[in-house]
């Protein structure tokens, strides 16, 4: 993965726009890079990386296709959304805002499922099983993955077996590409899940930027928390120039392997 070229930059109001060639797996990526151009905490990067990630997974989706295998994820098959989904800590602070600018009636729903879908991973033990997720070996991760699934947390975003925020989703589920039957995902079934390879470990290189940048050793934690954790962590995060974010961000992910698709988020 390299950038090929990047084209002439303008000033917009208080952001800049550069063209940019992203090459993944082969794939040319035309990307229009629109960057805050003063200081901002990590997380405003955020629709930057959802524009790219969608573009990768679009790359994704048609080679697979081409070879027969159409991607079986669809709107209203939530059986992922089961799963611990692990979200960076920039993330939950994009999350947290997100519910804050709810209506009233709305966020005090989502809210009350963040705070049943705690308490009941508490209860059930498996909120300690699954700290430092970003540490984890595999076979630490599909225990952990199993017990909680066991408990059927539904995700809190998840209304009518669809996700009611597809478009600012997290990145970790912008890389879950199936082509296996949903009954599989359905029962965590994870010999017969065929998950694709994603050729860009966006979430992974996030995750060690927004570490590196926040100080914090786990670089990852359980969605369900991002509520509490904002809550426990008050005020943004540490602020740069958007486009020192970025060049560190694509830096970071031109050195990065890619890992073996897990059939676990």
């Amino acid at each position: 993965m390299r950038s090929k070229k990047q084209a002439a930059r303008e000033g917009r109001n208080d952001t800049l726009t550069a063209n940019a060639e992203i090459s993944v797996a082969g794939r040319s990526i035309q990307l229009n890079l629109v960057v805050p151009a003063g200081k901002v905490p990590i997380e405003a990067v955020l629709p930057l990386l959802h524009h790219f990630s969608e573009q990768v997974a679009e790359g994704v989706e048609e080679k697979s296709y081409e070879t027969g295998k159409a991607i079986a994820c669809r709107k209203g098959c939530g059986a992922c959304c089961r799963q611990p989904v692990p979200v960076t800590h920039a993330e939950a602070r994009q999350l947290a805002a997100l519910v804050k600018g709810m209506p009233e009636q709305e966020r005090a729903r989502v809210q009350k499922r963040f705070a049943s879908a705690v308490q009941k991973a508490e209860d059930a033990g498996v909120n300690s099983i699954l700290r430092g997720l970003g540490g984890m070996d595999e076979k630490t991760k599909r225990e952990g993955a199993q017990a909680y699934f066991s408990q059927g947390i539904a995700c809190p975003f998840l209304v009518d077996e669809s996700c009611s925020i597809h478009p600012v989703r997290p990145l970790v589920c912008r890389e879950y590409l199936v082509t296996s039957s949903p009954e599989h995902c359905e029962k965590l079934d994870g010999p017969n899940i065929h998950r694709l390879p994603f050729p860009a470990p966006i979430t992974q290189t996030f995750g060690k930027l927004d570490s590196r940048s926040s100080g914090q050793d786990d670089r990852f934690i359980l969605l369900i928390s991002a509520l509490q954790w904002v809550s426990e962590h008050p005020g943004e995060g540490k602020q740069r120039p958007g486009p020192e974010w970025v060049q560190e961000f694509f830096q970071e992910l031109s050195h990065s392997e890619i890992p073996d698709p897990s059939p676990y988020l």
